[in-house]
């Protein structure tokens, strides 16, 4: 009867997701979203949950995230991307990505770039209609965790690992930035419309 011990990298995949990480990929993910002017964000679910935290982020050092999924816009917002605007498509399953490949083409029609980040071992295909790829673990179904929480802590890591990076990119800037940007709302919540009322 002694206390139950967890193993919480286990569980959480921390270890697997680093271990899936490739540095250089990861680098260039983070360049294409440092040089966009605005990131627009495809995600259900969990995916949504994290997409909107990596959201929140990239607003304190002042770029733009779009919900693209919000209500019946996803087609306007796809239309209205511009060079080198980011389309970020993030599913750990991936099973929702074939419906999303019409958006995909939009954006790359209008030069912009197309992330994708999920643990399916995606098709040449689907790969066709990406610039980047970043690669989450598989272990949701093998790890047999509670819920969704493998899957839900390994895609938010691999997207702070990912906003980490931005940040590097000019730290004091992002510094200046996040000050200016944060301290307005140090005494009090400030929505955000486009991303549906998110407090910063």
């Amino acid at each position: 009867t002694g206390t139950p011990c967890l193993d919480y990298d286990t569980v959480f995949g921390r270890f697997d997701t680093s271990a899936c990480i490739e540095a250089l990929d990861l680098h260039d993910t983070a360049r294409a979203i440092w040089n966009a002017s605005k990131v627009l964000m495809y995600g259900i679910g969990d995916s949504l949950l994290a997409c909107n935290l990596f959201a929140i982020d990239l607003l304190r050092i002042g770029i733009t995230p779009i919900d693209a999924m919000r209500g019946s816009l996803c087609w306007a917002h796809s239309n209205l991307v511009r060079r080198d605007d980011v389309g970020l498509f993030v599913s750990y399953s991936g099973n929702w990505f074939p419906d999303l490949v019409k958006y995909m083409e939009l954006i790359r029609k209008a030069q912009g770039r197309v992330i994708i980040v999920s643990s399916r071992e995606a098709d040449l295909e689907l790969r066709s209609h990406a610039d980047f790829v970043l690669k989450l673990p598989v272990g949701e179904d093998i790890r047999k965790s509670a819920g969704t929480l493998y899957s839900r802590v390994c895609t938010q890591y691999l997207l702070s690992c990912l906003y980490a990076t931005v940040y590097s990119f000019d730290s004091t800037h992002n510094d200046e930035v996040r000050s200016r940007v944060v301290s307005p709302w140090a005494e009090g919540w400030q929505l955000t419309p486009h991303l549906g009322g998110l407090p910063l």
